[in-house]
């Protein structure tokens, strides 16, 4: 920077330096005289002052203006007549011709410094702060995190692939127009700063996050609906809760919340493909489908229990783990049961079920079935059993199917599986930390497997991107270990872990990823669910809710008084509001006048303007005595009336006072 400005002082210099030799000139009167000067034109008497202060020494021979003459000029190569020396030129003509050289030269050197502190301010130091699984951390956690010192890292720009296999991705951009702006090769920089990595490579759509509050316990189940308009959750405290984005504030509060069934959890939730009803399928028996708003409109039976072949039972007999919608047909649904069964639902006759899909297993007992599904085209029917096996069936002949018998670790819930959409392609979600994929064709032996995926939880999902080109999961958190919980992107044609991401120190559930809106949803074990979103790359959803303002009612803006006296017309049994038929019948018969009740039987004294007993009973107990003639001497008894009798003879006394015998 300084070099910049001396060179612009001396430019601006050498610029006044001309301007007052020409004034010089003009002034002289050799300029003002028009003839000839030694026989020579105006300009070269300019050119022999130049020359005179320049090279007072140098021969006039140099300069003549005889055209004809065959003699060169000292400036002119002896090699070539159009060839020049140029430190001549500048020695003879510093202001003019010498100026022009130094501008260029200056011009060259000020663009070298300039991208050279273009450079220096783009210097940085980048600090990989996670090892490589976790460095690429978008959401810091306070609690696990261990603060480390930051190291100033020396970068060889001879080679760029040093800091490119740091960063994990292309060169930046400034190290790019570093070695494009003539930066020595051979220099070794040392960069101060903080380098920005970029966190997020594969351009996915979790660079912000809204946080719905609402649940007292783990987030079992979380859907979208196809519109992207609404969210369900379902929980462990039996509840669902139905958010829905363009009626949110930044209070982010359901605008309704139910209980499917009381004292059993929610299993799985799915909205139908056209978004107008959705499944909830509770730990219960029993499945249910609600319309758009939460009100029930039909549900399924539940079938003997004390029918041992399950075939002909109409429903299930134990609790329910799952649910989905039939592919393309609105009115069909598919349940799966701890009783170990697969059935085939209409939601135009629910008395009883279409079909009934077994699980096999080895053993010849009966085990739960952990997670089901269709495939996109709905020819194709997958379940998951306890004991490992993963078992597929052709929809319109679902009893022989095929089977993998130790595709999972037994006695571990498979959470999820899932088809691709070209119906070649199975995932599935182990309890034993794995994902594996499998080749519909070929069902014998896995295509690939992803190790170390943590699953400690029997709801862990799965979701495809919109471009089908990744699948995103999430890893649980084990307690008292300070590993959070990661949402995990596996390339499909990788076959591998792409990216991964911190979310919370709990664990991470279930996941949704809606093509519409291309937004993350998630439901954690600390009885959260979080929604991800790229205000570039997503639409709606999140976006309507998170800076709108929260509306209050106003309150002084009429006062009670200013109102007056209310009269309501509705008050007045001419302009009320009649009830309904059935409901005002059902009012009459708590009516005792309209009812015409009779009298309530007596209880308590002097009841109903009655006296003494209330009851005939009350009346029979208080008038009767108890008989202890049993239980006297009669000799006393009529020995106490033996004076009594004596002194006042009441019968036989007096007549025979006188003539007694």
């Amino acid at each position: 920077t300084n070099e910049l400005s001396d060179l612009v002082e001396r430019k601006n210099n050498d610029m006044d330096d001309d301007e007052d030799e020409m004034r010089k000139l003009r002034r002289s009167k050799q300029f003002q005289d028009h003839s000839t000067y030694f026989g020579r034109s105006t300009t070269n008497q300019r050119t022999d002052q130049r020359q005179e202060r320049s090279e007072p020494n140098l021969s006039e021979s140099a300069t003549t203006n005889d055209s004809s003459s065959t003699s060169k000029p000292d400036f002119v190569s002896s090699e070539s007549s159009t060839a020049y020396d140029l430190e001549k030129l500048r020695s003879l003509f510093p202001t003019s011709f010498g100026q022009q050289i130094d501008e260029k030269e200056n011009d060259a050197k000020a663009e070298e410094i300039a991208s050279h502190d273009k450079l220096k301010r783009k210097k940085k130091v980048f600090e990989l702060k996670f090892d490589a699984n976790t460095q690429r951390t978008r959401v810091p956690v306070s609690n696990f995190q261990q603060q480390r010192e930051k190291p100033i890292v020396v970068v060889d720009f001879t080679a760029p692939g040093v800091l490119e296999n740091a960063l994990h991705g292309p060169p930046s951009s400034s190290i790019d127009q570093s070695t494009s702006s003539g930066v020595s090769n051979d220099s070794t920089m040392e960069i101060e700063g903080e380098l920005e990595v970029e966190e997020n490579p594969l351009n996915l759509p979790i660079t912000h996050e809204i946080v719905l509050k609402g649940h007292k316990r783990l987030i079992s189940s979380l859907v979208v609906d196809p519109s992207g308009s609404r969210v369900l959750t379902g929980s462990y405290d039996f509840n669902v809760n139905m958010w829905d984005f363009a009626g949110m504030d930044s209070k982010l509060r359901p605008f309704r919340h139910f209980c499917p069934q009381e004292g059993h959890a929610i299993m799985t939730m799915e909205w139908s493909k056209t978004g107008d009803r959705f499944l909830v399928c509770p730990g219960s028996a029993i499945a249910r489908v609600y319309d758009r708003d939460g009100y029930l409109l039909c549900q399924t039976i539940k079938g003997d229990m004390y029918i041992r072949d399950l075939t002909h039972t109409f429903g299930h007999v134990n609790g329910l783990n799952g649910g989905c919608w039939h592919p393309s047909e609105k009115m069909k649904i598919m349940t799966w049961s701890s009783d170990g069964t697969l059935r085939l639902w209409d939601l135009d006759n629910l008395k009883k079920n279409l079909t009934v899909v077994k699980l096999r297993n080895t053993s010849g007992g009966r085990y739960s079935c952990t997670s089901g599904g269709y495939s996109p085209d709905g020819k194709i029917i997958v379940g998951a059993s306890f004991d490992g096996s993963l078992q597929i069936w052709e929809s319109n002949r679902p009893l022989r199917p095929k089977s993998v018998k130790t595709a999972h670790e037994p006695k571990k819930e498979t959470s999820s599986v899932m088809i691709a959409a070209d119906n070649r392609y199975l995932y599935s979600r182990g309890g034993d930390h794995t994902v594996k994929i499998w080749d519909i064709r070929k069902f014998k032996k896995c295509v690939a497997e992803i190790t170390e995926l943590q699953n400690d939880n029997i709801h862990t999902g799965m979701a495809f991107s919109p471009n089908q080109q990744y699948i995103v999961t999430g890893t649980s958190a084990p307690r008292n270990v300070g590993i959070p919980g990661r949402l995990v992107f596996i390339g499909r044609k990788q076959q591998e872990v792409v990216y991964s991401t911190n979310v919370c120190e709990a664990s991470v559930v279930q996941v949704c990823w809606n093509a519409k809106i291309n937004q993350i949803a998630v439901g954690c074990s600390d009885n959260l669910a979080r929604v991800f979103y790229d205000p570039k790359t997503s639409k709606k959803g999140a976006l309507l809710c998170a800076g709108k303002r929260i509306t209050r009612a106003p309150i002084n803006v009429v006062g009670i008084r200013a109102v007056g006296d209310i009269i309501s017309p509705h008050w007045l049994k001419a302009y009320k509001q009649m009830p309904s038929k059935r409901k005002q019948k059902f009012l009459d018969r708590k009516d005792p006048v309209k009812s015409r009740r009779p009298d309530l039987p007596v209880s308590g004294p002097s009841t109903g303007g009655r006296t003494g007993a209330s009851t005939f009973a009350e009346h029979v107990v208080l008038n009767s005595k108890l008989n202890t003639l049993r239980d006297q001497n009669p000799r006393e008894a009529l020995l106490r009336y033996d004076a009594k009798t004596k002194a006042d003879p009441l019968f036989l006394g007096a007549a025979y006072a006188r003539t007694q015998p």
